[in-house]
């Protein structure tokens, strides 16, 4: 019998990332998740992009798990929870695969370009 296999639990970091310890390993999280936030909240380049807003109708209890995921990625949590997406082809795709569980509305005037809205006097 051959007991080399075993490997020893003490030849592994406490910490789990070597010579850092857990509080600095939550800072380190947190700094990385501040950091995407402001990269996708910085400078709105897509308030021109048409708008849809998207309202979950019913409950995802007893839906595929691809389901779940969909509303999941349209950051739809309960019944009634309403978002507004931009409207491009990768959302649409995702609201297809969950149209039976979501209502969606053309958010009116939110793809318009408001320098050229207003009116002339001549």
């Amino acid at each position: 019998m051959s007991t080399g296999s075993v490997v020893s639990r003490t030849s592994v970091p406490a910490g789990g990332a070597g010579d850092r310890g857990p509080s600095e390993l939550k800072r380190s999280r947190s700094r990385a998740k501040t950091s995407t936030r402001e990269v996708a909240s910085g400078p709105d380049v897509t308030s021109l992009d048409p708008r849809i807003q998207v309202t979950m109708v019913r409950s995802s209890i007893g839906a595929r798990p691809k389901h779940r995921g969909g509303l999941r990625a349209l950051g739809l949590r309960r019944i009634g929870h309403t978002r507004n997406l931009p409207d491009r082809p990768e959302i649409r795709g995702m609201i297809a695969r969950v149209s039976h569980l979501v209502e969606v509305k053309e958010i009116p005037g939110a793809g318009e370009d408001r320098t050229h809205s207003k009116r002339r006097d001549t």
